[in-house]
């Protein structure tokens, strides 16, 4: 089996079924890594060009996810958790800080950051009933831009957020419905603390 003309020096080729049983993809190709060109000769590599679909699919996954274990209590996968009286406190340290979700009993709430990220060991601080949430968030990139963060679970009703104490936006909530906001992020104030709270009825 051959998908190239040894000729043109690139492709691979198997002789016989052993070869390919045995593993001897015949590969003839050159690799280039960063700055650097690596001539690789006939015979099976030793790199992988995929290895980077792993790491890429762990990075879009990481969040700290807080669960009501019935051994454990409440517990923070990939974070720090604490109930104090009617909060629960949560230390992001799943290396991205973008993905926070809680389950809780009847709960299923989540806030996830298109970019950014939760400050670095500040703690988002959530209202048993998710009726005030506080997040400090930090600008990454050093520069004035927008960050979306969408919040899925927060109870129905009408909220009012606020960056740095100063009103920001009002929205209201129906069940099921995710909300989209978007941040203003800028440079020299790198990180915002964002406070979400519950109008009174």
């Amino acid at each position: 089996m051959e998908q190239k003309k040894p000729a043109m020096d690139s492709g691979f080729q198997v002789n016989s079924m052993m070869d390919l049983l045995g593993g001897h993809l015949c590969l003839r190709n050159s690799v280039v890594i960063g700055i650097l060109e690596l001539s690789i000769p006939r015979g099976i590599w030793h790199i992988c060009g995929e290895i980077d679909h792993g790491l890429t699919a762990g990075v879009e996954v990481a969040s700290t996810i807080v669960v009501n274990d019935p051994i454990f209590g409440l517990f923070a996968y990939g974070g720090i958790s604490e109930l104090k009286d009617n909060e629960i406190s949560v230390i992001c340290r799943d290396g991205v800080r973008q993905r926070f979700y809680l389950i809780k009993d009847a709960i299923r709430f989540h806030i996830i950051l298109d970019r950014d990220g939760f400050a670095d060991e500040l703690p988002l601080i959530l209202e048993n009933n998710l009726h005030e949430i506080i997040l400090t968030l930090e600008n990454r990139s050093n520069s004035n831009h927008f960050t979306k963060i969408s919040i899925l679970g927060l109870p129905t009703g009408e909220y009012v957020t606020s960056i740095d104490n100063n009103e920001y936006q009002r929205f209201k909530v129906s069940s099921h419905k995710e909300i989209i906001l978007q941040v203003p992020m800028s440079f020299g104030n790198d990180k915002p603390s964002i406070l979400i709270k519950r109008m009174p009825n």
